[in-house]
């Protein structure tokens, strides 16, 4: 994520009334460096690298407060586990390895938009959004 997004994201916050906490900064500036979905427990351990210690309950908290502003947002995938991600990075979807558990994303932007029309012309159907993903073995694993 580039300087200027995350500027962005810190002036919102900021006029928005809330306070710009260790944690708060710490998760943003996570979120811009990763490009997967990371867990919470992922999360807690990138956290310990930054000297920042914090219970589950409250980063749990911190990450419903982000997703509440639309600065991050929640990835379910086949296992039942939510993951976070930014909100704000362009449509994408993802390509999970089902042996090593890698997460890569993968953008379809032409084939989905036909996609999108195609189950709306079948099936009477208007799409408020949508989700998917592929799971199958990566590179290394195949």
């Amino acid at each position: 994520m580039a300087d200027t997004e995350m500027a962005e994201i810190l002036y919102e916050l900021e006029v928005g009334g809330h306070k710009l906490t260790p944690l708060r900064l710490a998760l943003i500036e996570i979120f811009g460096r990763q490009q997967r979905p990371l867990l919470l427990e992922e999360l807690g351990k990138l956290l310990m690298g930054t000297l920042i210690r914090v219970h589950r309950a409250t980063l749990y908290r911190e990450l419903v407060f982000l997703e509440s502003r639309k600065i991050i947002a929640t990835v379910s995938l086949e296992d039942g586990k939510r993951r976070y991600e930014f909100a704000d990075r362009d449509h994408h979807h993802h390509l999970v390895c089902t042996s090593c558990k890698k997460i890569e994303d993968v953008e379809l932007k032409d084939d989905e938009h036909g996609l999108d029309k195609l189950v709306k012309t079948q099936n009477d159907f208007l799409i408020t959004h949508h989700s998917l993903e592929f799971f199958g073995l990566c590179g290394a694993c195949k």
